[in-house]
């Protein structure tokens, strides 16, 4: 069974339905612990639109939590409940 599969498969039966740049987002937040706006951009090569959708899709679905911060010093961290 390929990948694409088991991702349809979780998507259907609850689990966190996570596209392709935020599932990245999330490897790279495992091993760096916090993630800005410019470096979700740069690691998934999209604009700073497609990365503050994808950055606040995650916090909507409590995977992420806010700095609280506004503007260039804000960044994101898992929420200790969703890693």
């Amino acid at each position: 069974m390929n990948v694409h599969i088991y991702k349809l498969i979780a998507c259907f039966t609850g689990f966190l339905c996570l596209n392709e740049r935020q599932s990245r987002a999330i490897a790279f937040l495992r091993i760096n612990l916090k993630i800005t706006n410019k470096e979700y951009q740069d690691l998934n090569q999209v604009s700073r639109e497609t990365a503050t959708r994808g950055l606040s899709e995650l916090v909507k679905k409590e995977v992420l939590l806010p700095s609280g911060q506004k503007g260039a010093g804000s960044f994101y961290t898992l929420n200790s409940i969703a890693s």
